[in-house]
This record gives C-alpha cells, structure tokens and sequence, in this order.
C-alpha cells in the first residue's frame, strides 16, 4: 500500500512491512555483522514489519523516533527495539544479535549529503523535511569492526510511495561498501 502524504520523515508515525521483491539483499552484510547463517536464512525468510513513533521529548525539545520490530502477525507492540534520537550525540546500544553498537542520528538536509546514492532520488516532501541519517558502528577497535551509515525517506518505487532505506555498509573485513536499498510498504497507523 502506498504510504499517505501525512507519513513524512517529519512524522514518521505508522506501521510498515519490508517489500523483500524491491529490497536488496541484507545476507553477506549479515554476515560480516557476526550474525550466523541459521539465524540469517531465518532474517530473510520472516516479513520483517517496523512500527515508527516520531515525537520531541518535552525535556530536551529534540525529536525522537522509536522503533518497534516484530516478525508476528499481530505487528509490533509493547516496548521499542531501537530508539533513535535525532541530536547526533553518540549512544550505546546493547543488541542481542550485534553485541555492543554505538549509533548516532539527526536530520540533515539532502543536499549536504556528500554521496550522491544518499542524496538523489528522493520525494519533494522528503527533501523539504529532509533525511533521517544514522551511522552506527559495531566491534570498535577490533579486526572484524563495521560501519552502517543509513538514510531513511521516502521514494517512489514501481508507481507507489514508499519508505526507503540506503545503506552504506563498511567493514574492516572488505575492501569497498555495500550500498543496499530496502522499501517499505505502509500497512497502516501506529
């Protein structure tokens, strides 16, 4: 389903599933990541459904995005898989899949994305209240460390609008980044 003009990255609020016939393949990024081959065919085999709250913490006046994962049928509920709080400001994270990651996100303003895979092809809406840009990083200091730099927005893909994801995946283990592309489909409020 075509997600709603009122869904924006300045109000990311719904509920949308991952469209695995447009995504790209997350498998050998996976992979570098430590996770082990089971649990990656298992990854890729579920529909992966992302349930957004976007809103500004009254304290801090920063905005704030909270994600709910689940591979249920029922959808996400119950506490947040991630938050993403858009100030920059380092946080670590403690993930049972990628051990400790420490990640930071805010707003940017497409044209200063320096790469043009994360700064072409977005919706007018998406350039006006522009990307949600996170880099987060896993086994700092050691051989096998990664970078994931993402962009969250929105594109429209086979004559529909839908949330988008670039991903920009290093690690020391390869020689050039993964760039990989997932498309999310709104299946409805949050």
């Amino acid at each position: 389903m075509s997600t709603p003009m009122s869904v924006t990255t300045a109000n990311i609020t719904g509920k949308f599933v991952k469209n695995k016939s447009l995504s790209d393949n997350l498998d050998e990024v996976l992979k570098l990541q430590g996770i082990p081959w089971l649990q990656r065919k298992a990854f890729n085999a579920v529909n992966l459904t992302s349930g957004f709250r976007q809103h500004t913490d009254l304290t801090t006046g920063v905005e704030v995005v909270e994600i709910f994962n689940s591979v249920s049928a029922g959808g996400p509920s119950g506490e947040p898989s991630n938050t993403r709080t858009l100030d920059f400001q380092e946080r670590r994270e403690e993930s049972e899949r990628l051990g400790s990651v420490v990640a930071k996100s805010k707003r940017v303003d497409v044209a200063e994305m320096g790469d043009v895979f994360f700064r072409d092809g977005w919706t007018e809406d998406t350039v006006e209240s522009k990307v949600i840009h996170i880099i987060m990083s896993g086994n700092v200091g050691q051989s096998d460390a990664w970078t994931m730099e993402q962009v969250w927005g929105f594109e429209n893909k086979d004559g529909e609008r839908r949330h988008a994801r670039r991903i920009k995946f290093t690690s020391a283990k390869v020689q050039e980044a993964y760039k990989l592309r997932l498309y999310f489909d709104y299946v409805g409020p949050f």
